[in-house]
């Protein structure tokens, strides 16, 4: 884990690797990653609490498994799966939770205080494929309240939904947009430099 984050709960790594004697480079490894009951917290990072599952891998990234947590007032599940025939290496992340906003408003610091109320349910799908990330993720914001400063003021039973996508991608950068209804739109351009994102 990073120096930042803190993690706690019982967890259990499985691994096995096959070397062959006379073609080193093709080795085989297949291993699992399970934990129950975990806690995962950091300084800009609200705990993730309750965190039960397992997740298998091989060489080549990840393959199948499931996680389910607590995390920002409500409870989330992430699936991973790898869809038949994809190449080695591909696989998709699908998840699903809902946040509360009063535990949102308290994670982002006091000047958010009171600013955010009501369930913001929310569904997300990630996927690799050829070594291109692809994101598409919507929130729910039908039950909030957001007490913001116009055009992103949103009263409560008031239909609105948050969606992030891909705009473009490849191997070494991608594009990601994001709508808030006719309310507010961004652009946000990630580049791999080397030593991170």
């Amino acid at each position: 884990l990073p120096a930042t984050l803190t993690a706690g709960g019982r967890a259990a790594l499985s691994l096995v690797v096959s070397v062959p004697m006379r073609d080193v480079p093709q080795y085989s490894m297949r291993g699992s990653y399970a934990v129950r009951q975990g806690v995962l917290a950091g300084p800009s990072l609200p705990a993730i609490e309750g965190l039960d599952g397992e997740i298998r891998f091989n060489r080549l990234g990840l393959t199948d498994g499931a996680l389910r947590a607590q995390w920002l007032g409500g409870p989330m599940r992430f699936e991973v799966s790898r869809p038949a025939a994809a190449p080695p290496g591909d696989y998709v992340v699908a998840g699903h939770g809902e946040w509360h906003g009063e535990k949102l408003a308290d994670a982002l610091g006091a000047a958010w205080a009171g600013r955010l109320q009501g369930r913001m349910p929310w569904e997300l799908r990630f996927q690799r494929r050829g070594g291109i990330p692809d994101l598409a993720a919507s929130m729910r914001l039908d039950e909030a309240r957001l007490d913001l400063p116009v055009p992103l003021a949103k009263k409560a039973q008031q239909p609105e939904r948050l969606i992030v996508f891909t705009r473009s991608a490849d191997k070494s950068g991608l594009i990601v947009e994001s709508h808030l209804g006719t309310r507010a739109n961004a652009r946000l351009a990630l580049g791999e430099t080397g030593k991170g994102w």
